[in-house]
């Protein structure tokens, strides 16, 4: 992955240092990555990951497979590998996960999209199903009016975020199923506590949830360098960005300090409360030492629209696929609900 970054307008790599399997327990509860070997020399030429997670589709929580990490040298006979480690991949199926697995492509990776989305043989059939933002947020060491009070969660409130959660998530398609054991779980949630969310309380219950997730310690996001032109006018950029208090682009290679929004919910999307979140959010998360945080939302979600015009952002474009391992696979299985997947764990 180190090797392979994510080509584009900034050139992304990820790393799980200093243990991959660290950052592969908190993707789901079984995970497997195939490597595509040389057999002459054992340099790995491909590398690709499948995970299983408990998902909510059509509203009701089952397993889904999620494929991540897709990478691969350039080459010759580099169709007949990537055919290869997708049958590698499919072979880790079961009967009792759900009819498809789900993915993401960086919009920008435009190779991939037009290979993946022709539907070639010996290959699984990659069907649009929405466009996914991720916002990188700068984080804010002044204060900014609310017109809700938000607070750290403690220990007691566990119970009421979780149910605030599943009644939230469950309206969505390929969100995340989560309960009170998970989230203690350090397993399934390194480095997170109840310590780490902030809520917004109506009486007796929790209305409105968000938590902040420092994963730095076991995944790290690394900024390769830039496309041509970015890399040239870069500086010039970055002068009026820091005088806007916009979040500037970083030399490479270096480190993105960034940590996740995730355990997202708003009761009814109000954008009100989810501003007053997000604006807690920034201001507890640069007393962290935090610069950015990162939080996805599909384009069709009702506050993707409040995010993007409420607080300075850049946005890093992704293609959300359900992917068919059976072509004949019919798409109307699942209901027309907005998608809503948690980047914190992909």
């Amino acid at each position: 992955m180190r090797e392979a970054p994510m080509q584009g307008a900034i050139h992304l790599s990820l790393q799980r240092e200093p243990d991959a399997n660290l950052a592969a327990d908190i993707q789901g509860r079984k995970h497997v990555t195939v490597f595509v070997v040389n057999a002459s020399d054992d340099r790995v030429l491909g590398v690709g990951s499948r995970f299983v997670r408990s998902l909510y589709v059509n509203g009701k929580v089952c397993p889904v497979g999620y494929l991540s990490q897709l990478r691969a040298q350039p080459g010759r006979n580099g169709l007949r590998r990537l055919r290869a480690g997708y049958k590698a991949i499919e072979q880790t199926r079961t009967d009792e996960e759900f009819g498809c697995d789900i993915t993401s492509i960086i919009a920008d990776n435009t190779v991939a999209v037009r290979m993946l989305e022709r539907g070639l043989p010996g290959l699984p059939d990659y069907r649009p199903l929405a466009s996914l933002t991720t916002f990188v947020i700068p984080t804010r060491s002044r204060v900014s009016k609310r017109r809700h009070q938000v607070e750290s969660a403690g220990v007691e409130d566990l119970r009421r975020i979780v149910s605030c959660l599943q009644n939230y998530l469950a309206q969505y398609q390929f969100s995340p199923y989560w309960d009170e054991h998970m989230i203690q779980d350090q397993n399934v949630c390194n480095n997170l506590s109840v310590d780490d969310f902030l809520i917004i309380r109506d009486g007796e219950e929790v209305s409105a949830s968000v938590a902040i997730w420092d994963q730095r310690s076991f995944k790290q996001i690394i900024v390769n360098g830039y496309s041509k032109t970015l890399s040239k006018i870069r500086p010039l950029l970055n002068i009026p960005l820091f005088l806007l208090r916009k979040p500037r682009l970083p030399t490479a290679p270096g480190e993105l300090n960034l940590a996740y929004l995730s355990h997202l919910a708003v009761k009814e999307n109000d954008p009100e409360k989810f501003r007053d979140l997000i604006s807690m959010a920034r201001l507890a998360a640069a007393a962290r030492g935090i610069d950015y945080l990162a939080l996805g939302l599909t384009t069709v979600h009702p506050l993707h629209r409040v995010l993007s015009r409420s607080f300075p952002n850049y946005q890093y474009t992704s293609k959300l696929y359900t992917v068919h391992w059976d072509k004949r696979t019919r798409s109307d299985q699942l209901h027309e609900r907005i998608p809503h997947v948690e980047v914190a764990v992909l």
